[in-house]
């Protein structure tokens, strides 16, 4: 009897030893999630990094507006099946974008500059770029530079 409890413990003992322990570890790199609607850009000197952008999708486009501090609007437009590239802002292009810092009074469009799509999503909707342009105003001399322009948007 003496032998049989002493090989039944050894039998426990066996299989406990046989169990593969569980390790949990922590991702090295855990999921950053996505910064979406993000858009920003540099006028002049000036820097315009809305809180708040409205995006449209209708009609075979994509459109981005933002006013900021109630007195400056900005609209781009891009068509929905864009491929990642860089495009140029011209009045030929697939982009246009339009701006005003006095509550409309003047205009400037893009007549100059590119706009680079990075990733564009059609099965998300999500899509983001970078550009650049020259502004210029209708109806009266003028231009404006527009510089480090980014967005990240979900439409």
């Amino acid at each position: 009897m003496k032998k049989h409890l002493m090989l039944a413990a050894l039998l426990i003992f066996a299989i406990q030893a046989c169990k593969k322990e569980e390790v949990v570890t922590e991702p090295s790199n855990p999921p950053v999630a996505p910064e979406i609607d993000q858009f920003k850009m540099t006028v002049g000197d000036t820097l315009y990094d809305p809180a708040m952008v409205s995006i449209t999708h209708a009609n075979g486009d994509i459109s981005v507006e933002s006013n900021y501090n109630n007195y400056t609007y900005f609209k781009i437009v891009m068509d929905e099946n864009i491929d990642p590239d860089t495009y140029g802002v011209d009045a030929s292009s697939p982009f246009r974008i339009v701006f005003s810092n006095s509550t409309m009074a003047s205009l400037y469009y893009s007549t100059a500059g590119a706009v680079t799509i990075t990733s564009h999503n059609l099965e998300t909707h999500k899509i983001k770029g970078t550009f650049y342009a020259t502004l210029t105003c209708v109806g009266q001399p003028g231009f404006k530079p527009l510089s480090g322009g980014e967005f990240n948007i979900e439409y």
